[in-house]
């Protein structure tokens, strides 16, 4: 009869961490602490104490040990990563308090390490697009920027609510792109403006939509857009208005020039306020074509 497997890892691509369970080889000791290494330089440990049916299906395809409270994730902490750690390639590994190897991967560039790394800016690893709103349900998709070939863990909340797992579509034919349907939780919508929001596991900001339910009030946009139509008419009264004294006529040309500029500005920011309205409105109609 083969003796019980006394450790093991592997690595948890979809939560971004290196999981798995560790006994102590004393009797003695209650928990056996693992360290992490990139390179041979350790950069972070922890005690192997952790339910192992707490990490659910990182688990994978894990033998199960012979004590429940012997499982441990670890994820790399950005504030141990070195320049050299972001190189072509370098060796993760995973030891025991024996410095026995329990784990040993090539991570190929800076995108696997980026994955693994606790606290990372998700928006350098992922980009995402809101499609359309279809039968209740937000469509979109996430944009693997680095390659990674694995499917993101993010997590969605609607404003102040409680942090979901985002519902992932099947897997697409096209490389780098992961869609999704959220469907709008009307329960948590208040009246007035709403987000949902996507995020990283450390609720990093990835992406918002936002959502209005009832008549929408003047938004950031409007205002913006009435600002730049006043300014332009108070540069109009001020060269239609002459003092007493006549002013000179380089002065006028000058103010003339100065009122064209900013009337040319301002008629870009208006076509281009224009159509983040069109898009607003395509989006919530749903018409994917608008």
């Amino acid at each position: 009869m083969n003796a019980p497997t006394r450790a093991a890892a592997c690595i948890d691509w979809g939560g971004g961490q290196v999981v798995g369970f560790a006994l102590p080889a004393d009797e003695g000791v209650l928990h056996e602490r693992v360290t992490l290494c990139l390179d041979g330089v350790p950069v972070t440990s922890a005690v192997a104490s952790q339910s192992v049916f707490a990490l659910g299906d990182a688990w994978g395809g894990l033998p199960v040990p012979a004590r429940e409270q012997s499982a441990f994730a670890l994820r790399i902490p950005q504030g141990r990563l070195l320049p050299a750690h972001l190189a072509a390639s370098l060796t993760l590994q995973l030891r025991d308090s024996q410095g026995q190897v329990l784990l040993e991967e090539t991570l190929a560039g800076p995108a696997a390490v980026l994955a693994l790394t606790e606290g990372a800016p998700v928006d350098l690893l992922y980009e995402v697009r809101f499609r359309a709103v279809v039968g209740g349900m937000l469509q979109g998709e996430v944009v693997d920027r680095l390659g990674l070939g694995r499917r993101p863990a993010l997590r969605l909340s609607v404003n102040d609510g409680p942090a979901q797992t985002v519902p992932w579509l099947a897997e697409s034919t096209e490389d780098g792109v992961h869609r999704f349907a959220i469907p709008l939780p009307v329960e948590q919508l208040t009246h007035g403006a709403n987000r949902l929001c996507l995020t990283g596991l450390e609720g990093q900001p990835l992406a918002c939509y936002p959502i209005q339910l009832g008549a929408g009030s003047e938004g950031e946009s409007m205002h913006r857009l009435k600002v730049l139509e006043a300014e332009l008419q108070f540069l109009k009264q001020l060269l239609l208005t002459r003092p007493d004294d006549t002013a000179p006529a380089r002065l006028d040309l000058l103010k003339t020039e100065v009122v064209g500029l900013c009337s040319d500005m301002m008629g870009l920011q208006r076509v281009q306020l224009e159509r983040e309205f069109q898009a607003r409105l395509a989006a919530l109609s749903g018409d994917p074509q608008a």
